[in-house]
């Protein structure tokens, strides 16, 4: 079985794409509808199901929304034998693909080989709709009665920007809590996934 599609469609966040909210909101995954992350709580908020082995659930802090949101956490997982190298390095080839032709575009890679898994952090912007956005992905492989699952747990920060001085305080904000960030993802306990029938 070919899983090149089901890669490509995992971490959609990069498409900067505005989610229908007439998509049902399920708890595909069994992980809960709140999830809490540097003691704040996050609560499902979005989910979908567009083929039968990937599933992908957003999670927002209570005042914000999907559309427009200032830090959220999401989940996704694809069902079936992909390998974290396969995921990560399609998306870091997205990403330089971006880097062409939006210098915004910015990224680096963490490896913990003692946990088998890859992080990656990168910088991007849609300017024609003035959103800076900074993301934290962290791949990670899970094996239960569900099967085998890649598993991508994402920390995402926003800015929504019309001036120069916002622009600014955009990369003044990543700046000082990006390695703060990203330990937090490193750290934090990803939830065992179960795929819901």
């Amino acid at each position: 079985m070919k899983f090149k599609n089901l890669l490509l469609t995992l971490g959609l966040l990069i498409s900067f794409q505005i989610n229908s909210l007439a998509q049902e909101k399920k708890d595909f995954l069994s992980i809960g509808e709140k999830i809490k992350f540097e003691n704040k709580t996050y609560n499902l908020e979005w989910s979908s199901n567009p083929t039968p082995t990937y599933f992908k659930q957003e999670y927002i802090q209570t005042g914000e929304t999907v559309e427009k949101y200032n830090e959220m956490i999401i989940i996704e997982a694809v069902n079936g034998n992909i390998e974290i190298n396969q995921a990560a390095g399609m998306k870091i080839r997205e990403i330089k693909n971006l880097k062409k032709t939006n210098p915004i575009v910015n990224y680096q890679v963490f490896n913990n080989k003692d946990k088998s898994e890859i992080t990656i952090d990168f910088m991007l912007s849609d300017n024609s709709r003035g959103i800076f956005e900074w993301n934290v992905y962290r791949y990670q492989k899970q094996e239960n009665k569900s099967g085998n699952n890649l598993v991508l747990y994402v920390y995402s920060y926003r800015n929504y920007v019309s001036s120069r001085e916002e622009i600014m305080g955009f990369f003044t904000n990543v700046k000082s809590m990006r390695i703060n960030k990203i330990n937090s993802v490193n750290e934090a306990n990803i939830p065992k996934i179960t795929i819901a029938n």
